[in-house]
Formats: C-alpha cells, structure tokens, sequence
C-alpha cells in the first residue's frame, strides 16, 4: 500500500523485560484479606538512571479464570537502606479477597521493567484457617504451562509444571486436572509424541468427567477434545457453556479462537461478525475487527465496510486506520481524513479504549499514548496533503511535544521532516531551521532533512540571520546526532542471557551460537510453511548483503517446527525454487527457538558481541522499515 507505511499502527505495545534488581517480599505465604505483605526492591543508580516513578505490579491470579487482573502499588523510596551505589523502595499491600496465586514485578510502565528474568516474584496466599486456596497448584501448573498475555507470561518451564503437579497437597486440583495434566505435560516435555497424546486423551476421556459448571474444568474438556480429533463436538460445548455464562472469561475465549480457527472467509467474516456483536466491550475487538476490516477490504467491499462502521462508533484505531489508507490510495481526501479523525478520537476517548485486566492501570496509559502518537500520524499526512498546512502542522508539534519518546526513530525522523517542510511552506524559515537544527542534533536524520537544512542555512545567512559555516556547523551536528542515535537506539535493548544448545548445517557438521561471541549476530526463526516468514526473505537477503562482507556480523537464518520428517530435504527443495544465498541452520531438536520462548514465527532476533539478546522481532514487518531499523540496531551493537 502506497501510505501504508505512515498509517502502520501498532497496538500493542510491550515493555521487553530487563532483569535489574532484586525483592524482598515480608510473608510470602499471607492470609488474603487479612495480612499485609511489605516488599523491599532494591536495584542499581545505574539500571535506574532512566526510570520513572515505579510500581510493583501484582498480577491476581482466581480459581475460576485463566487470566488474571492487575493492581499497582507505588513503590516509595526507602532511604533507610544507605548504598552508594544502589536505591531501595518499599511498597505494601494486603491481598484480595478471591485470590488463589500473585506474581509480581516492577516497572516505571515506560522503559524499566523487571520481572525477575521471567520468573516474576511469587506470593502464595493462605485461606484465614492456614489451608490452599481453591486453584491455587491449578494456577501455579498453568503459569508455567500455558499460553498467557506477554505482560504476565512467565518463562516456560515444564519441569517446574510437572514437579508442582507431582508434588502438591492441594485437595482442589481434582482428579479430572490432575489427570489431564499428567498427560498433556510430559508430551508438552516432548515425552512421546502428538499420536501418542491423541491415544492418551482419548482414554482420559473416557475415564474421568469434568465439573460442566466450573470453567477451568470446560477449557481442559474442550483443548482435549481438539487433540482427539472432536472439534466439532468442542464447539458445541463452548456454544452451549457460551449460552448459559456469556459473560465468562471462557466464553468470550472461545468466541474469539472460533473467529481465528475458521476454514475459510465466509466463515471467518460470519464469526468476527458475531464476536462484534456478542462482545463490543471485548479487548479483543482491536484485534478483529482489524482482521475483519482488512479481509473486507482485500474483497473489495470498502462500501459495505463504511456503511457497517459508520453505524457503529467503536472501530478502534488500527481498522480505523486501514480504512483512512484505503481512501488515501483512491485520493479520496475528505473521507480519508474522516477515518483518520475518528481513529484519533477513538484513542483518545478514555471510555471507548478498552483496558485489558491484566494490563495495570499505569501500563495501559503508556500504551494508550503511544496509540494516541501513532494515530495522530494519519490526519497530520492528510492535511498536509490537502494542503492544510496550519492543521496539520498542529497535529506534528502535538506529537513532538506531547508524545516524543512514543514513537519509533524512523517515524519520529518522518515527523521532524514534515514539521520542516511544512514551516517552509509558511514562509517560517527561521523556525524551520530551528527544527531541522534539533532534528539532526537528536539523531533524527535523513538525507532530505540534511538537505533542507543546508538550503534553510544558505536563505538565512542571506538573510544576515545564521552568521556561521554550514560546513562545520553541519558536522557538529552530525556529531551530536551520531551520538544521540545510538543511545536512541541502544535504549530499547532486552537483556536476553545466551541459550546453550547447538545447531546443523546442512552438510551435517555442527555449530553453537556460543562460536559467534565477539560478533553481532542476527537470528532469525522461519519455516517451510510459514507464509511471513518466506515473505520477509527478500528483506532478509538485502540486509545480508549489505553486511556479508563485514566479519563482525553473523547472520542464521534458523529452519524450525518443521511438520515433516526430513527437514534438510523440505529445506533443499524450497532453496532450489529461491536465490537466496544466506546462511541457512537448523535446530532440529527446536531446542535454540524454545530457549528464547518464541511462540510465532518470523521471529527475529540481533545479539551482541558477548550472546546477549538485545532487540527482538516478531511478525512481519514493511521492507524498507526492517532494512533500515535492522541496520540501525547493528551497526549500535557494532560499536559497542
């Protein structure tokens, strides 16, 4: 799409975890409702240079629902604890009420966050007369096991699951979890494999029955069902538990995973229809209605789209988004900048933007402004197209102003130009020049930029305004930007540790990631049949080519979850139809993917000199975006 890149909206957006410090957590076993839990977090000046005001985020875990919902507590200085080179804060709480499992952890909902190297810090409530919650092992088995939102998912661990499994006292897991978990946990464990698993869950089946009213027990039924081979008769059980509870976490659950597991597009459009309709307050909305929109519009339905949508106020952002672009593309400027307007309102409207539970309230902020930064992206570039210099240049110091550290290098470079350009056009050169001085000092820089500063410069020193030298004055800006583009780009690194295994290469020898240490390493994660993955190669093989002749950096590109038994000869024969001529590896016992907890493929990953995961990407990204981000995070970690 031809402005897809300047309307591209990310809606979620999450803080990666940095491990930094450590907790000391007063009563970890409290009676709920009763008993007050202190903690004292302790960590670097340095870790802490950049954070705002922190918050411990205690993650509530209930019997009843796989999800669970966020408190936040500010975490006071505590400056008794006397370190030079440390600080400490205390924050207490007592827990709730319906609670059976907290995990905690801390973050400024900005750029610190610490989840205690994806263990989370770990509370275990007690009933008043000292006995186990109800759900309390089910929780803890499944925070290790199952698939959560990233914001309270734990590292995978399934030895950890099963040990808790094997080794707990807890009357309320009942027969029926228990049994399930001790099949689905050794195959999770890759124990034996998936035909196995189906012959298992069928005698599970069979042998034990669930407590139809007791949703955790309905999720198991119906996951079972699926290995089986019963999806059919899975639906009919989510359906009817869907009729009688509509407001279980469960049923919108399954909703929304019939909406995404349909056979083809009528069907797809059928379900996401009804979802929209059953669960308008639903945080999953975002997520379909984007899908839906998009297939809509794939299918040349953009008026239907308008009608459909126009009677409903509560497209998000993203859909919002897409149909803006799809009128921007037909040069049809009024009704591109209706769509782009109402996804500016829609994000900012506090009561239409839907927090999920599990989102703490200062998290969800963060996220809502950066929605709101790239949203207002859209009617900026619109009136700037039609000619709404003022309007639009409104909109861009917004940005600039409000909204400065919300959005990614690229685009921010693209905001500074469009502020250039537009004061230019207002005959307003000296403050252009401001603008363009700022923007190559902070390392936002561009070969036009560069270029209207040296023509601003040039109209100003005639004007007997700048009396400088555009050379040196250029170079020392450069300078400043140079730096300032590092650490811009240095500040969103992870802190991933090195995953030991090792992998093939197609001649059968042998390597480990560990061979790599002294050079920057880029990983990227794909497979055969994975549709994105293929699609972002010619990206992949542009940016090998800009650095295969440079020994500092490595690039693998690593085959994995093959669905067949030879993956060298699936590999060979998709090799033999392409040109590609980056290096190709394989982790044939998916051993490197799971150590770096990847759950969707493209992922991409860039590691510094000593292994350290520093950047990581999922998804597929637009070409020239990922060329020029990629090389950027490169060529900072070359540095270093």
């Amino acid at each position: 799409m031809k402005y897809f890149g300047l309307l591209f909206i990310s809606m979620l957006w999450l803080i990666h975890p940095l491990k930094s410090g450590t907790m000391k957590i007063v009563n970890t076993t409290p009676k709920k409702g009763k008993d007050t839990v202190t903690l004292y977090y302790t960590a670097s000046k340095t870790s802490l240079a950049k954070a705002k005001k922190l918050y411990v985020i205690v993650h509530n875990y209930t019997a009843r629902e796989q999800k669970p919902y966020a408190l936040q507590y500010v975490l006071e200085s505590y400056p008794t604890a006397k370190s030079k080179d440390s600080l400490t804060f205390i924050a207490r709480f007592v827990p709730k009420q319906d609670i059976a499992l907290l995990l905690l952890k801390v973050t400024d909902a900005h750029r610190y966050n610490d989840n205690n190297d994806g263990l989370f810090w770990e509370i275990l409530p007690k009933e008043e007369d000292g006995s186990i919650p109800i759900g309390q092992s089910l929780r803890l088995i499944a925070s290790y096991s199952e698939s959560l939102p990233e914001q309270c998912k734990r590292t995978t661990d399934i030895n950890k699951a099963l040990h808790i499994l094997q080794h707990n006292t807890d009357s309320s897991l009942s027969a029926f979890q228990r049994a399930f978990f001790a099949n689905m946990l050794p195959f999770m464990n890759k124990q034996f494999d998936r035909d196995s698993l189906r012959k298992k869950m069928m005698q599970f089946l069979d042998t034990f029955k669930p407590d139809t009213e007791y949703e955790p027990e309905i999720r198991i039924l119906t996951q079972a069902m699926r290995i089986v081979g019963r999806a059919d008769l899975a639906d009919s059980i989510e359906k009817e538990y869907e009729y009688l509870h509509p407001l279980d976490e469960f049923s919108e659950d399954a909703a929304s995973a019939r909406v995404f597991s349909s056979k083809n597009k009528e069907e797809f459009l059928q379900q996401a229809e009804r979802f929209l309709q059953l669960y308008p307050n639903s945080y999953a909305v975002m997520g379909i209605s984007e899908s839906y929109v998009r297939v809509m519009l794939k299918e040349g339905k953009l008026a239907q789209l308008t009608e459909r949508f126009l009677r409903d106020p509560t497209l998000p952002t993203n859909p919002s988004l897409d149909l803006a672009n799809t009128f921007l593309e037909k040069d049809s400027l009024k009704e591109a900048l209706r769509w782009a307007e109402r996804a500016v309102f829609y994000a900012r409207d506090e009561s239409s933007v839907l927090q999920p539970k599990y989102l703490a309230p200062c998290e969800f902020a963060e996220e809502r402004k950066k929605v709101i930064a790239e949203g207002l992206l859209a009617p900026a570039f619109v009136h700037k197209k039609m000619n709404n210099y003022d309007l639009s240049l409104k909109l861009y110091k917004e940005i600039i102003t409000d909204f400065p550290d919300k959005l990614g290098i690229m685009q921010m470079t693209s905001v500074y130009q469009s502020i250039i350009e537009l004061l230019d056009a207002l005959s307003n050169q000296q403050e252009a020049y401001a603008f363009a001085t700022k923007a190559i000092s902070s390392g936002y820089i561009s070969d036009k930029i560069i270029s209207d500063y040296e023509k601003l410069h040039d109209y100003l020193k005639k004007e007997d305004i700048v009396k400088s030298d555009y050379a040196s004055d250029l170079q020392e800006l450069l300078n400043l930007g140079k730096t300032a583009k590092q650490m811009l780009v240095l500040e969103d690194q992870l802190s991933i540790p090195p995953v030991i295994t090792s992998l093939k290469r197609a001649d059968g020898s042998t390597i480990s990631p560990a061979d790599w240490k002294g050079k920057v390493v880029f990983l990227d994660f794909w497979a055969t049949w994975c549709g994105p993955c293929i699609r972002s190669f010619p990206g992949v093989q542009k940016l090998y080519d800009k650095y295969k002749n440079n020994p500092n950096v490595v690039f693998a590109i690593i085959n994995v979850w093959e669905r067949v038994e030879d993956r060298f000869a699936s590999v060979r024969a998709f090799l033999d139809k392409n040109t590609y001529t980056f290096p190709i590896y394989y982790d044939l016992k998916d051993e490197l993917v799971k150590g770096y907890g990847v759950t969707g493929i493209p992922s991409k990953f860039i590691l510094d000199k000593q292994g350290i995961g520093r950047f990581m990407e999922v998804g597929l990204e637009e070409e020239q975006t990922f060329i020029d981000e990629t090389s950027m995070k490169i060529d900072a970690l070359l540095v270093q």
